[in-house]
């Protein structure tokens, strides 16, 4: 669910550039999964609308308010990275999103235990963490699983500086080849 400008960022690409990056992933996705008899990627990936054309800016805590008043009695997750959850103080009540859902942190450093995770949380969220992935199927909201998986720890910004600086190889390896593609042809983040 691309949104249309963070409120902690003051530069975004264009809505348009990051939807159709988004779907060239997708589709590049779900083309290896379907060439791949041992690839394990679900299918049914699909982009919500939902926040990207909307007037900035937009707050997770408002979508994800709106999804559960949609589907009441569905089991919502919203996924986020270890770098963000120590950012939740600044997100507009960033400490009430498991009011609506649950949250499910992935480390970006592999150097990154559970522990420390669960530290970087605010004090009110830390007894909502749970060790089982169960949970997150079983409840509709409410919980915080922290997954053992890391997350490669390059981020969108340091992508766009490497490109900008004339070192688009960064982005050229961490990228699918069609969003690296896609960014070179429409000559994106080269005046970042």
């Amino acid at each position: 669910m691309p949104t249309s400008r963070s409120p902690l960022k003051t530069d975004s690409s264009a809505s348009e550039h990051r939807l159709n990056m988004l779907n060239a992933a997708i589709t590049e996705l779900q083309t290896e999964a379907l060439s791949s008899q041992t690839h394990s990627i679900p299918l049914n990936l699909a982009i919500s609308e939902h926040e990207i054309w909307q007037t900035p800016p937009t707050y997770t805590i408002n979508t994800l308010a709106e999804l559960r008043q949609q589907y009441p009695n569905n089991s919502l997750v919203f996924i986020v990275g270890a770098d963000n959850i120590a950012s939740l103080p600044k997100w507009r009540d960033g400490d009430k999103l498991t009011q609506f859902a649950h949250l499910w942190v992935f480390p970006r450093d592999e150097l990154q235990s559970t522990e420390e995770i669960v530290e970087l949380l605010p004090t009110s969220l830390k007894p909502q963490v749970s060790y089982r992935l169960q949970d997150l199927k079983q409840l509709t909201h409410g919980r915080i699983y922290i997954d053992s998986h890391t997350v490669a720890p390059l981020s969108s910004s340091a992508i766009r500086e490497a490109i900008a600086q004339g070192r688009p190889d960064i982005a050229k390896s961490a990228l699918p080849h069609s969003v690296y593609s896609y960014i070179m042809k429409n000559n994106l983040y080269h005046s970042y």
